[in-house]
């Protein structure tokens, strides 16, 4: 076999390996997702049990993702100009109806509010679920 016929077989064995370790890789990938999907199902069977104790530090983190990205999105909200949902007329900081059409604006939300039995996040009394964990609230409280 000459040199160059060994060169060719050498970068065609180069190539195979190159696309079974590509193949070895996409299977981690895809394994890894079936695994974060599973553990995902059984994470939220264990909080529908009500048995919080076995899954408390992912719930830590569940509350801290939760509360951050509220707080961002009020963040967001507070830097967005205050507008009438009907006719896009500024509207003063404390506006209670829009100074051009009258259209009432839009108001906080001061609904009473009691902590989740699960996570502990504030939620409002008048809903069933638990917007941050989805623990049933009510029956529980």
């Amino acid at each position: 076999m000459s040199l160059w016929q060994q060169e060719s077989v050498h970068l065609d064995q180069l190539e195979t390996v190159r696309e079974l370790q590509q193949r070895m890789e996409k299977a981690k990938r895809d394994r890894g997702q079936l695994l974060l999907d599973l553990g995902q199902k059984q994470y939220r069977a264990i909080l529908r049990s009500g048995d919080t104790q076995a899954v408390e530090m992912i719930m830590v983190q569940d509350v801290l993702i939760y509360e951050t990205g509220k707080r961002i999105r009020e963040m967001q909200e507070a830097m967005k100009p205050n507008r009438c949902i009907s006719c896009e007329a500024s509207l003063e900081k404390d506006a209670k109806f829009c100074g051009s059409c009258g259209t009432p604006a839009p108001q906080p939300d001061v609904r009473p509010k009691s902590p989740c039995s699960s996570c502990g996040t504030p939620q409002p009394i008048d809903i069933s679920f638990c917007t941050c964990c989805g623990g049933q609230l009510g029956a529980m409280q």
